[in-house]
């Protein structure tokens, strides 16, 4: 068996502090036969989405309300990787609109496009649906306490997270 796709070509420097976080969180129903983009080569990014995609809608968190991680998981004695996207969000205020939202979002598949606070795109399930493993959706007890829920959405993917362009990514958002 070759290695020659799994070779390093250049290392990795040092580079300008960043923000972690996410500024935006954009899901999609999942749906396998009409989702088609454009990856560019050098950069292994996506550049264009395909005319018949679906919107992404925009679900709102507070400052720091939401995250995306990139768990890999290497089998050595399998030789196997796999990756789970996993996002978290915080959506605030319990309403019959946020309770209906969830009762969706629970029993569905779904692709998820995030902004991160540095103003790159991600498309963090290119090949398969992100769905929700876990929701404690609830009131709190004490006046301080949250009212809304806690999403967490995860999925298996072959590949890492693609970037996303800004244009490409602005046209596949509802703007509603």
């Amino acid at each position: 068996m070759s290695l020659i796709n799994c070779a390093i070509t250049a290392g990795v420097g040092l580079s300008c502090r960043v923000t972690g976080g996410l500024a935006g969180v954009y899901i999609q129903n999942y749906d396998s036969t009409t989702f088609g983009y454009t990856l560019a080569t050098a950069s292994n990014s996506i550049t264009a989405f395909s005319a018949t995609a679906s919107k992404f809608f925009k679900f709102e968190t507070e400052l720091e309300g939401s995250s995306f991680a990139q768990p890999a998981s290497l089998n050595n004695e399998n030789g196997t990787i796999f990756y789970e996207p996993t996002i978290t969000m915080t959506l605030l205020n319990l309403t019959s609109e946020l309770t209906n939202t969830l009762r969706v979002l629970n029993k569905g598949s779904f692709r998820v496009l995030v902004l991160d606070n540095n103003g790159k795109y991600w498309l963090c399930n290119a090949d398969g649906p992100m769905k929700v493993s876990t929701a404690e959706i609830g009131a709190g007890k004490n006046f301080g306490d949250m009212s809304g829920a806690n999403v967490t959405m995860i999925s298996k993917q072959k590949d890492l997270a693609y970037e996303v362009s800004g244009a490409a990514a602005l046209s596949i958002i509802s703007l509603s």
